[in-house]
């Protein structure tokens, strides 16, 4: 079986992450770090697995529940609410690792934003 596309593991040749002060989401990798190899023999450079970490995912979810008793025992009413991300932080996804595409190192998409349900049973 023949490969006639596949991905090569890229040679480090400097700090991968971009200096904190410089670093923004479509500069997270430091571009000028990496190198592709060329050779199609060797395709894997000295990079190791995993060596690049995303940012910091930080979240609050909470939830609270509250039953009331109605007319009789048996019967009572349930409230409920819950939230995911309640102080709506902004968390970014990986960067993109392919060194041979040209959105590397930059961030394009966020977990999602805060989310708050309520949800009201009648149990009898």
């Amino acid at each position: 079986m023949l490969l006639t596309s596949f991905t090569c593991r890229p040679n480090i040749i400097g700090e991968l992450v971009t200096p904190s002060g410089e670093r923004t989401i479509d500069n997270y990798l430091n571009r000028n770090s990496v190198a592709v190899p060329t050779d199609r023999s060797q395709p894997f450079g000295n990079a190791g697995r995993n060596t690049v970490r995303g940012p910091v995912f930080f979240q609050t979810d909470l939830g609270l529940h509250k039953q009331f008793r109605l007319w009789n025992e048996t019967t009572r009413l349930e409230f409920r609410a819950e939230a995911f991300n309640l102080f709506n932080r902004t968390n970014f996804t990986v960067p993109d690792t392919n060194a041979s595409s040209g959105g590397y190192g930059t961030i394009t998409s966020a977990f999602p934003a805060r989310e708050i349900r309520f949800a009201l049973k009648l149990y009898f």
